[in-house]
């Protein structure tokens, strides 16, 4: 599943936020999180659970605010 979310919040302040969820989820782990660029407009981590992993993709949209784009991949038992 792939879905795109806007942010009125800036890239720093948006991760932080969607780290807090992954671990309030029961993630259980957070892998590479850091800035995908060298001029910090593009933040990135993997994160993953039981049965899923995720990718999470938070770029700069302007104005203080930020996208957020995911991608979940699914286990099938």
């Amino acid at each position: 599943m792939d879905s795109v979310e806007f942010s009125r919040l800036p890239i720093e302040q948006e991760a932080a936020v969607r780290i807090g969820r992954y671990r309030e989820s029961g993630a259980r782990s957070i892998e590479c999180p850091g800035y995908l660029d060298l001029f910090g407009n593009a933040w990135g981590c993997i994160a993953h659970g039981d049965g899923w992993v995720e990718i999470l993709i938070v770029r700069d949209a302007g104005d203080g605010t930020s996208s957020v784009q995911t991608v979940r991949f699914e286990a099938e038992p």
